[in-house]
C-alpha cells in the first residue's frame, strides 16, 4: 500500500521519481491561470510549501548537496534564507501575512530544530520541548504562533507543539492512548491541526483548539488511518485518509459536519495539503490508471487538475500544490524543462466585499457571489471568470437587507464592493462560545439595531448584567437560555436565545469487572457503566496493555494483584476508576 507522503518525509522522493513525470496529461486549450516559475538560485531543484496573501511563498531549493529554506517575493524574487548557526541545512514550510516563515534547520552539525524566520530580524531557533532533542517547524499564523513536532525525552516518541513568542513552546499531548503526534497547520484562533497516534499503533487527523483539547477526527469509511495537513481560520481541515479497499483519499472535514471524501482525480490516492479561508484545496491525486501524480485543486465541490488550468505550452507538469491563500494563488512544484522547481499560480480574478456597519457584521451579516456559499465582510472569493457577476447579502435579524449588485472582474484583479444595512429597532446578541466544561466563560456581544437607553441580561444561572457587552462565567453544569432585553423610544425588545449555553460536567467513571478473581489464566469481561457525556474510553489492565474498546475482555495469564483503571473522557473533561483483579495460581 502506498504510504502517506505528508511535507517532510516527500522531499528528496519526489526528485528521484520526477523522470517518470515528465510526460504531461492532455490539457485544456484554454489558459485560466498565469504560471510564474520561482527558480533554484542555480540550484538543482525547489519546491513552494507555504504563501501567504501577498504571494509570498517559502519552500526550499536544493543547492550544493543540501536544501535551504527561501522566501520569493513577488516583483522581488527569491531569497535564500540561510540556516540556523553553524547549520547547513534548512527548510522553510509555512509563512505567515507578515512575511514571518517557519520550518527547521540543522544547528552545528546536530540535530534539526524548528526556527522562526522575521524579515530584517534574521532566523531565530526555537528550540525543543524541556529535555529534547529536536523539533520541527510546520505551519505558523498571523500572530506569529508556530505548530510542529518536537521529539520528547523519554520513550524515543515525538509530540505535536505550539510555540507562542514571548511563552515559548507548548506540549499539545496526543490522543487517548497514543505516544507520538505531529501539528502541520496553525489557524489564526490557535487551532492546530496534525495527526496522532492511537492505542493500537495506528494515527488518526486531529484537531486542537485552545482550551478545549485535541479532538480525533477519525477516518474515511471507518478505516484504520488519516492525516490533517491544513488549517483555515473557520476551523476547516484537509488531509488524507486511507479507505476501506485499498486507497488513500483527500478529505474535507467541516465542524459539524464531520470527514467529507473529496475524491480523486480518477486514481486510487490522493491527499490534500492546503486550504484558504474559502474552503477550496489543494494537493496532490494519482490519475486514471495510477500513471501519474499531478496537483489539484478542489472548488465548489469538484475536483480539478491543475495542468488544465494552465497554458497547455507553458511546457509545465504541476506534481503537488502545497498551498493556496485566500485570493486563490496556488504554490507547490512540478516539472518544466526537465527539473523540479516550485511555482506560484495566479487566477483570473477576484472579489472581496465589505458589508457594513460594524453591527450588522456582528449580528452575522453575510455575502455571496452568483448563489455561491456566504462569505463573512472582506473575504476573498478567487478563480472568477472575466465579466459581470451577481453580489446577493444575507437577511439579518434586525437589518433591512441592501439590495442585489452587479460587478465587473478584471484579469488579474480583486474587484471590490461594498454592501450597507440599515437598523431597524431590534434585540439581537451573539455568544463567543455556546459550548464546554465549567468554568465556562463566554462573551456576549450586543448586535442590537436601533436607539435604546437601557439593556438588561439574563443569563439562566440567576445572574444578570448591565454592560453592553458582558462577560459572564457560567460555573456549574446545565443547559441556560440567555436573554437580553433593550429599552428605548419605541419600547422595549427582547432577544430570547432558549437552550443557548451547554456546560458540560466531568463523566464520571465506573465499570464492573467479572470475575474480579480466579485461577491464571483468568479472563475478566470489563462493562463500562460510566455516567455523562463519554467520547473516549481508556482501559489500563494493570499489566502493561490497554484497551480503547467500551467494553474490553482481557486475560491475564500470570498469577497476582493487578489494578485494573478505566479513564473516560468527554467535553467536561476526565474521570478515572480503580479495581483490584486477584488472579490465583
Amino acid at each position: 500500500m502506498r504510504p502517506f507522503k505528508g511535507i517532510f518525509g516527500r522531499v528528496f522522493k519526489i526528485f528521484m521519481t520526477t523522470a517518470l513525470l515528465v510526460p504531461a496529461l492532455a490539457i485544456s486549450a484554454m489558459a485560466q491561470y498565469t504560471i510564474t516559475d520561482l527558480g533554484t538560485l542555480g540550484g538543482s531543484y525547489s519546491i513552494g510549501y507555504g504563501i501567504n496573501n501577498s504571494g509570498e511563498v517559502t519552500g526550499f531549493i536544493y543547492t550544493a548537496g543540501n536544501p535551504h529554506a527561501f522566501l520569493y517575493t513577488p516583483g522581488v524574487g527569491m531569497q535564500d534564507l540561510g540556516t540556523l548557526s553553524g547549520g547547513s541545512q534548512s527548510l522553510g514550510a509555512g509563512i505567515n501575512n507578515s512575511g514571518q516563515v517557519t520550518g527547521n534547520g540543522d544547528v552545528d552539525g546536530l540535530g534539526g530544530y524548528a526556527f522562526l524566520y522575521t524579515p530584517g530580524t534574521g532566523m531565530q531557533d526555537l528550540g525543543a520541548l524541556p529535555g529534547a532533542s529536536y523539533s520541527h517547524g510546520c505551519g505558523i499564523n498571523d500572530s506569529g504562533q508556530v505548530t510542529g513536532l518536537s521529539s520528547i525525552p523519554t520513550g524515543g516518541g515525538y509530540h505535536a507543539f505550539v510555540y507562542t513568542p514571548g511563552t515559548g513552546m507548548q506540549d499539545l499531548g496526543t490522543l487517548p492512548g497514543g505516544s507520538n503526534s505531529e501539528g502541520m497547520s496553525i489557524n489564526n484562533s490557535g487551532q492546530v491541526t496534525g495527526y496522532a497516534s492511537l492505542a493500537n499503533g495506528n494515527y488518526d487527523a486531529f484537531l486542537y483548539t485552545p482550551g478545549t483539547g485535541m479532538q480525533d477526527l477519525g477516518t474515511l469509511t471507518g478505516y484504520n488511518t488519516s492525516k490533517g495537513y491544513g488549517i483555515n481560520n473557520s476551523g476547516e481541515v484537509t488531509g488524507g485518509s486511507l479507505i476501506t479497499g485499498g486507497g488513500e483519499h483527500a478529505f474535507l472535514y467541516s465542524p459539524g459536519t464531520g470527514m467529507q471524501d473529496i475524491g480523486t482525480l480518477g486514481g486510487d490516492f490522493s491527499e490534500g495539503h492546503g486550504i484558504n479561508n474559502s474552503g477550496q484545496v489543494v494537493g496532490w491525486s494519482w490519475t486514471a490508471g495510477n500513471a501519474v501524480t499531478d496537483a489539484f485543486l478542489y472548488s465548489n465541490g469538484q475536483m480539478t487538475d491543475l495542468n488544465t488550468l494552465i497554458d497547455p505550452s507553458s511546457g509545465w507538469t504541476l506534481i503537488d500544490g502545497f498551498g493556496i491563500n485566500d485570493l486563490g494563488q496556488i504554490t507547490g512544484d512540478g516539472i518544466i524543462n526537465g527539473q523540479q522547481h516550485a511555482f506560484l499560480m495566479t487566477p483570473p480574478g477576484s472579489l472581496t466585499v465589505t458589508i457594513s456597519p460594524a453591527g450588522a457584521v456582528g449580528a452575522g451579516a453575510m455575502w455571496n457571489v452568483d448563489g455561491g456559499r456566504w462569505q463573512a465582510s472582506g473575504a476573498v472569493v478567487p478563480n472568477l471568470s472575466v465579466g459581470s457577476h451577481t453580489v446577493a447579502f444575507s437577511g439579518v435579524q434586525g437589518w433591512t437587507t441592501p439590495p442585489s449588485q452587479t460587478v465587473t472582474i478584471a484579469n488579474g484583479q480583486t474587484a471590490s464592493a461594498v454592501g450597507t444595512y440599515t437598523p431597524f429597532f431590534a434585540a439581537i446578541f451573539t455568544a463567543s462560545t455556546t459550548s464546554g466544561k465549567a468554568p465556562l466563560k463566554v462573551h456576549f456581544t450586543n448586535c442590537s439595531a436601533g436607539s435604546f437607553t437601557k439593556w438588561l441580561w439574563h443569563f439562566g444561572d440567576g445572574e444578570t448584567s448591565k454592560i453592553w457587552n458582558p462577560t459572564h462565567t457560567y460555573n456549574k453544569a446545565g443547559v441556560f437560555t440567555v436573554t437580553l432585553a433593550m429599552t428605548g423610544a419605541k419600547g422595549t425588545c427582547t432577544c430570547d436565545q432558549p437552550g443557548l449555553i451547554t456546560v458540560y460536567a466531568a463523566p464520571k467513571a465506573n465499570f464492573s469487572a467479572v470475575p474480579r478473581a480466579g485461577d491464571a489464566p483468568l479472563t475478566v469481561n470489563f462493562t463500562n457503566e460510566s455516567s455523562g457525556i463519554v467520547t473516549n474510553w481508556l482501559w489500563n489492565f494493570g499489566d502493561g496493555t490497554t484497551s480503547t474498546d467500551a467494553n474490553p475482555t482481557h486475560t491475564y495469564n500470570s498469577p497476582r494483584t493487578y489494578e485494573a483503571k478505566l479513564t473516560v473522557y468527554g467535553p467536561g473533561g476526565a474521570g478515572s476508576k480503580t479495581v483490584s483483579i486477584i488472579v490465583k495460581k
